[in-house]
């Protein structure tokens, strides 16, 4: 067997076994400019797809958006190699050695995803998507070399599921949320990740990040995002002013039906969370319950205002993305967002997060995202609010346009950023301290915090959103901003935006 040495983008050699056609065939894929060169654009989604295919003798090769993908027969071992923000080598995948032999010839679907189904065993299968994901069903064996060095490591410590990042890309892999390193023996050794279990895994999900390329022209829209308990839907000179510079209307949770429960909730009592701003021991009025369905079904607080106001917003040339707490199940999710959809001719969400705790995870939430991607169509508009409590999966991430993070965080490169990542646009909550009983805590005149969170935002290609509503509060902190801080926000982020420094580099 021949092998050959090549000096790969200038800093990493790399050997590769086999014929030279092999690599001169990876060198010529890695060259090509990703450019969405699909067959149909059913087989398109959020600018990611399969773009060629190739099946031979020894090998066979797939090109996705972002991703080269070298599946190698002979020697049952799959590579990777990045083709987005860098052209490089990720991994190397090495398989049982019956598991590549075993998958039958011809795909099932094609399309957005091709599917590599066991001649021997019915539940294992393979599939590779057009966003860059391979799902490994029902595998207890299988080994994952990493080719670059991270800077930035998170395992997820139930099952060392890991996301691998440098400031140009990486990978994500994700076991079952629902597994235990008691059941699985699961290793990550210096730069290999490997299963060796007795028991198969359902799922094993293997991402590229970045799966897709980050959307320039978006990324300049700015963002209103309303949220009022006091009132609860904008007037439509509100919208009209809005629309003078923003191009997205996102209404919180104070749209849906008012349903406040006094629960006594001011008590100082440890088995209640500790609310401020309350009168004698009540539960604050903007605590209304109004963020969950009932019967998950979503109730506007007042039809014919909410009506009022898409229809102003369209008039305007607004998207309108209303609040949709995401922890339902999946049939729930899309049969409600459907509804909605249909019903007040909606653009699409603002999503507060999505199935973390489905027994299925990260599965429901991956096909989730993806249908609700389907159903808003790419010119619609979905905002996932992820407070990255765990790892993140940038492979459900990719299929939103917005990324809000950190919610009562502080600004984090690795958890507030999106760019190289997911390459959805990203940005950081920008939630105001303001109802601490400690004045020393709280900011009455906020420009200085957000000069510096527009001035690290852009740095990292990061975006900010414009919170507006009157009185608008979430425990500690308002989400809502006076105007002289939506007027410097208007003159300092909006002018940055568009000067030439903010493109792609």
């Amino acid at each position: 067997m021949r092998y050959t040495h090549i000096r790969f983008n200038g800093n990493e050699r790399i050997r590769f076994f086999g014929s030279v056609s092999i690599i001169t065939l990876l060198l010529g894929l890695l060259l090509i400019t990703s450019d969405a060169n699909c067959s149909t654009q059913n087989d398109l989604i959020k600018g990611m797809c399969i773009e060629q295919y190739k099946n031979f003798k020894s090998y066979t090769y797939l090109l996705t958006t972002g991703a080269v993908i070298l599946i190698k027969k002979n020697t049952n071992m799959i590579e990777v190699y990045q083709r987005i923000g860098m052209r490089r080598k990720l991994v190397e995948i090495s398989l049982p050695k019956d598991l590549v032999s075993s998958l039958n010839n011809k795909l099932q679907n094609g399309g957005f995803e091709y599917n590599w189904t066991s001649k021997k065993d019915k539940y294992s299968r393979i599939i590779i998507s057009g966003d860059s994901v391979i799902r490994f069903y029902n595998v207890n064996k299988l080994a994952i070399k990493l080719f670059i060095t991270p800077v930035y490591l998170k395992i997820n410590s139930n099952n060392n599921g890991l996301l691998a990042l440098d400031n140009k890309g990486g990978i994500v892999i994700m076991p079952p949320d629902n597994i235990s390193l008691n059941s699985y023996n699961i290793m990550v050794n210096k730069n290999e990740w490997i299963l060796n279990s007795k028991m198969n895994m359902s799922v094993l999900f293997f991402g590229v990040c970045p799966p897709r390329e980050f959307d320039w022209h978006r990324s300049k829209w700015p963002i209103i995002h309303y949220s009022s308990y006091i009132q609860r839907y904008p007037s439509d000179d509100q919208i009209v002013e809005y629309s003078n510079f923003a191009k997205v209307l996102e209404l919180h949770q104070w749209v849906w039906k008012n349903r406040y429960v006094n629960k006594m909730d001011c008590l100082n009592d440890p088995d209640h969370e500790y609310y401020n701003n309350c009168q004698g021991n009540n539960t604050p009025l903007w605590n209304d319950n109004s963020w969950f369905p009932l019967n998950n079904h979503y109730i506007p607080d007042d039809e014919k205002e909410l009506q009022r106001v898409i229809k102003t917003a369209h008039s305007r040339d607004m998207l309108v993305a209303v609040y949709f707490n995401g922890q339902m199940n999946s049939n729930a999710i899309m049969s409600e967002a459907r509804q909605l959809k249909v019903r007040y001719n909606l653009d699409g969400l603002y999503l507060d997060g999505l199935m973390e705790g489905s027994k299925n995870g990260p599965v429901d939430a991956y096909l989730t995202a993806r249908n609700l991607r389907h159903l808003f169509g790419d010119d619609g508009w979905i905002n996932l609010h992820n407070t990255n409590t765990g790892y993140f999966a940038p492979f459900i991430q990719a299929y939103m346009d917005f990324i809000t993070t950190g919610e009562h965080n502080n600004f984090n490169k690795w958890q507030s950023t999106t760019y190289n990542i997911s390459n959805a646009i990203g940005g950081h909550w920008p939630e105001i301290p303001y109802f601490f009983d400690d004045p020393r805590e709280n900011i009455q005149d906020a420009i200085p915090f957000l000069k510096d969170l527009v001035d690290i935002s852009l740095k990292y290609n990061n975006r900010i959103l414009f919170l507006a509503g009157d009185q608008g509060q979430w425990r500690f902190w308002r989400l809502y901003y006076t105007q002289a801080e939506m007027e410097f926000l208007k003159q300092y982020y909006i002018k940055k935006l568009s000067e030439n420094y903010y493109q792609p580099h």
